[in-house]
């Protein structure tokens, strides 16, 4: 792809130089400004495309911070016409209900109503009224309404987070074989459930302790546990999950197992972490108890991959990448260069470098 941008960069410089030489429509300056277009057109395509082809979400956790209230309230704007007549114009702004989390930095995303109420009842039943950002304020209610956390509930949240995965469609050594997913991957679905306790897993630990070993986890170590249960002695089937899910997201740290088996998969700077997993999980039995010692395992070895280690990785872009990036440089260019042989600017030669332009 690179190659094939780079390349039409230069037919742009060679086909400026052509019009300039032997056209007195082409200018100097408009012989120079193609080879930017194309750069500027190429730069703005590749980095489209391997966003389209390459972007992937991983799961952040953390837990709720605050709740906030924005009740009913007017905004009230004036505008002038060109002849001066001035009209006023209103904005209603209907109720609407948020909360601040936390995955390692602070963030605010919209809730339901319920949600708040929720929240609400769990932080201890206080709230406290706030001057809101109300631009242009004509009338209703001035106030935000916060419900802090005054009760220590530490309420998980799971979060999705684009981010840019070379591996999903690279030539390396890291490629996965795509197979039909016996399990699908545990997208999120909800802010404050997570579905990442899979298989038997589901019946062996409790989803709310579960969920906020993540979320005491997640603002410190980024990290993403899974747990996938299997009555099956078969220890193929945590490889076989690992290649369904292409060695799984950016963040993830997945714990397949069995009976007498476990396979810990995951992108990590070390990979002993993964081994002491593995030993946790060999055991006669697998139960809630076992999750302070997994939370103590990932907080002492885990360490987050640091995903700019394979910026070296070479993108399999498809066929129709190519031929809608051919189109798109060829049509810029044939506009320009209409553009430029049919504008009011001409050269007359009177030296090498000396030329009239014609208004």
């Amino acid at each position: 792809m690179i190659i094939l941008l780079s390349l039409s960069i230069c037919i742009s410089i060679v086909t400026g130089a052509f019009f300039w030489l032997y056209s007195k429509e082409i200018v100097w300056w408009e012989w120079c400004l193609a080879p930017v277009i194309a750069t500027l057109a190429a730069t703005i395509l590749y980095f489209s495309f391997t966003s389209l082809i390459c972007g992937d979400t991983q799961t952040l956790s953390g837990f709720v911070v605050s709740a906030r209230y924005q009740p009913y309230w007017v905004e009230e704007s004036t505008s002038t016409d060109s002849k001066g007549r001035k009209t006023t114009s209103h904005t209603t702004h209907y109720p609407s209900w948020f909360m601040t989390y936390s995955t390692g930095h602070i963030e605010e995303v919209e809730i339901k109503p319920n949600d708040y109420v929720d929240l609400y009842n769990k932080f201890g039943r206080k709230r406290h009224a706030v001057l809101g950002s109300r631009p242009s304020f004509d009338h209703g209610d001035r106030f935000d309404y916060i419900v802090n956390n005054e009760t220590n509930y530490i309420q998980p949240v799971v979060v999705p987070k684009k981010y840019i995965n070379r591996l999903k469609h690279s030539t390396s050594l890291f490629t996965y074989k795509e197979e039909k997913q016996t399990i699908p991957y545990p997208n999120v679905t909800n802010y404050f459930i997570s579905n990442r306790l899979l298989g038997s897993a589901k019946s062996q630990f409790n989803q709310l302790d579960f969920d906020r070993m993540n979320a005491r986890l997640g603002p410190m170590k980024k990290v993403n546990i899974i747990f996938v249960g299997f009555a099956s002695s078969d220890n193929t089937l945590g490889h076989q999950i690992e290649t369904q899910w292409q060695g799984g997201k950016k963040n993830d740290l997945v714990i397949c197992y069995g009976k007498n088996w476990a396979y810990c998969f995951g992108w990590t700077e070390h990979d002993i972490v993964k081994r002491n997993l593995e030993s946790l999980f060999l055991v006669p039995t697998i139960n809630n108890t076992m999750l302070s010692r997994i939370e103590s395992e990932v907080r002492t070895n885990y360490i987050l991959k640091d995903w700019n280690k394979f910026n070296y990785v070479d993108i399999n872009f498809p066929l129709w990448t190519y031929i809608v990036c051919i189109i798109i440089m060829v049509l810029i260019q044939v506009v320009y260069f209409i553009f430029a042989l049919n504008n009011n600017s001409r050269k007359t030669r009177k030296g090498f470098n000396e030329y009239r332009y014609r208004r």
